[in-house]
């Protein structure tokens, strides 16, 4: 299987929001770019029909590469 995800990638780390549970305890969300890029990727992957249609339940090897957004265009 292969693809590529046409979208500018986002960090997950460096810009995560506190919010604070009804039940009163804080958790880390990701960002509202991060979230908006998770978004757009899934789209994209739909689009491309490059999501299996039953789960990956076996070992698998992984490679991924991501590009600065200057490289990108």
């Amino acid at each position: 299987m292969k693809f590529t995800i046409n979208v500018p990638p986002r960090t997950k780390k460096n810009h995560g929001q506190i919010i604070t549970l009804p039940t009163g305890k804080p958790i880390m969300v990701a960002s509202k770019q991060y979230r908006e890029f998770e978004s757009e990727c899934i789209k994209d992957l739909k689009k491309q029909k490059a999501i299996p249609k039953v789960p990956i339940d076996c070992p698998v090897n992984l490679e991924c590469k991501f590009y600065k957004e200057k490289d990108y265009k």
